[in-house]
């Protein structure tokens, strides 16, 4: 269904006036304040693509709107509020504390649940209102529906600004920022090779600094581009000069991502059996002891990402 048959007919599917009008007006002010945000507005689906399901009493209105309409033509049906909820409208107006102007956002686990298995919802946002759906111009009750609907998709597109930072979280580099001294250039070489051939984008100096790069910033936009930093402890690591630097630049990145970053201990003896000692500012982060195809399993095992899928080679 298009925007013109809608303006037209002013029905969604099997939601007609005046309900109709509500969810059309929603879905403008939606499309409006989605106008000061290109890049956002073209991520969110369209709302006449979704599933809608609008459910109205005397005084309170429900509305569900799926993130998408999976596998099937968008629903948009309207009901009754004894025919959809067992529980007494007055009583779950005073349980979830429906403002009488405004909206609330509702995430009551046993309404999602039966939105998906019942109508295949995906990922449902539902918000109560007052089901106030004719009003006169420059009225109170014109007034509580205008508030009601700004609310209502402010509510709605704060629930997407969530996915979309999620979005946009995935489409970062997802590097794996390798910390080791020179003298340790032969064996993070082979660690980096391998993870490169295990679908990984490791990150190692040589290979991501051009000549003429400022060495801080190149450093930093590393660390930026990264989802873990992996620290070769051996006799010859000290937490000294760049080393220093980048335990800085990724107890930052830790800081900032939280649990989509990952700092990577791992103590590694020399071939006379001789270990290095663990930076203190590092202690707090677990560390483990590690040597050949080993220093693999723990850095995999520590990610906080998962390879690309398989694909069969060309």
């Amino acid at each position: 269904m298009s925007w013109s048959d809608f303006m037209e007919g002013k029905h969604f599917g099997s939601i007609y006036r005046p309900y109709a009008d509500w969810v059309g007006d929603f879905a403008l002010r939606v499309d409006n304040i989605l106008g000061a945000d290109p890049s956002f507005a073209r991520y969110v689906q369209p709302l006449i693509e979704r599933d809608l399901l609008l459910i109205h009493g005397d005084s309170l209105a429900v509305l569900a709107v799926s993130r998408s309409a999976y596998r099937h033509y968008p629903l948009r049906e309207t009901h009754n509020w004894d025919k959809f909820f067992t529980v007494d409208e007055t009583k779950f107006t005073n349980t979830l504390r429906i403002p009488v102007d405004g909206a609330i956002v509702i995430k009551e686990p046993s309404i999602l649940q039966h939105l998906e298995k019942s109508f295949f919802f995906t990922q449902p946002f539902v918000v109560g209102f007052p089901g106030i759906f004719i009003a006169k111009p420059n009225s109170d009750e014109g007034a509580r529906r205008t508030q009601s609907i700004e609310a209502a998709a402010r509510y709605f597109l704060s629930e997407e600004q969530v996915h979309y930072r999620g979005y946009l979280e995935m489409q970062k580099p997802k590097d794996i920022f390798l910390s080791h001294k020179t003298a340790n250039k032969v064996l993070v070489r082979e660690v980096s090779t391998t993870l490169d051939a295990l679908g990984y984008s490791p990150w190692l100096d040589e290979d991501r600094m051009k000549a003429g790069v400022n060495l801080e910033r190149g450093l930093l936009q590393g660390f930026e581009d990264s989802c873990a930093a992996v620290f070769f402890v051996t006799p010859q690591f000290k937490d000294e000069g760049y080393v220093s630097t980048e335990i800085d630049y990724a107890l930052i990145e830790k800081r900032k991502k939280g649990a989509r970053f990952a700092i990577i201990t791992l103590l590694i003896p020399d071939d006379d059996g001789a270990v290095g000692e663990v930076p203190k500012i590092l202690r707090p982060y677990v560390w483990k002891s590690a040597q050949g195809v080993a220093i693999i399993r723990e850095i995999v095992d520590a990610l906080p990402i998962k390879p690309q899928s398989f694909v069969w080679r060309a």
